[in-house]
């Protein structure tokens, strides 16, 4: 209840200041709600990450690093109750992703990563290429990006998800919030970021099939 609160009350305070700040899902990689994306943190660069979900139903805690360029390792500690995943889980993932591409004009950047690389539940690899789509400023939209991956390895019954195909359409809107459209290769899911503070993200979103609200924060440092 209490992170609720603080998420809430920062939302609010964010509704007209909007920093870029790299946010990680509540698996560990940087990415959007249920998916990673081929960005990754600056060398150097240091993540930390609390999500909880409505009800009481989990939280997860994480944190990634930069460890040189293109390259992000990470973890994530996980508690989820059956009515997210089946069965119940309580357990630490290790995480890697490298962006072995990086994106250039009209080009994507492209990463490969793996979930649970110790196979605490299920270890999930990934191919996914992220992509920035030039758009003119037409009602406050300023910002588009499309995000296409390929997993293998996931379980939808898993805390580790992520299977077959999967994307996303992340919009930046009114220069104030970035919104989210994603599918995991198992549902379509939906997510607001906002970041009231220089490095800062305050996440809001609907996660899995059971439409379960998640909340929380992600910090990166320096930016």
């Amino acid at each position: 209840m209490r992170l609720r609160a603080a998420v809430l009350s920062l939302a609010l305070l964010g509704a007209g200041l909007v920093y870029a700040a790299p946010p990680a899902s509540p698996l560990g990689p940087t990415g959007l709600f249920t998916i990673p994306t081929a960005d990754t943190l600056a060398p150097g660069a240091v993540n930390v990450n609390l999500y909880g979900y409505e009800r009481s139903l989990g939280e997860s805690y994480a944190a990634n690093y930069g460890a040189f360029k293109g390259l992000e390792i990470g973890f994530a500690h996980i508690r989820q109750v059956e009515q997210v995943v089946n069965p119940a889980v309580k357990t630490t993932i290790v995480n890697a992703k490298y962006e072995f591409l990086a994106p250039a004009a009209m080009k994507p950047g492209i990463a490969v990563g793996a979930l649970d690389i110790t196979n605490s539940v299920n270890t999930d690899v990934y191919l996914v290429a992220t992509e920035d789509i030039p758009v003119t400023e037409l009602y406050g939209i300023d910002g588009l990006r499309a995000h296409l991956g390929l997993a293998a390895g996931g379980n939808k019954n898993t805390a580790v998800p992520l299977s077959g195909f999967f994307g996303a359409v992340e919009l930046d809107a009114f220069n104030m919030a970035t919104v989210s459209v994603e599918h995991d290769g198992t549902a379509l899911n939906a997510g607001l970021r906002l970041a009231p503070l220089p490095g800062l993200s305050v996440n809001l979103g609907t996660i899995r099939k059971q439409h379960i609200t998640t909340y929380g924060l992600s910090y990166t440092y320096p930016m």
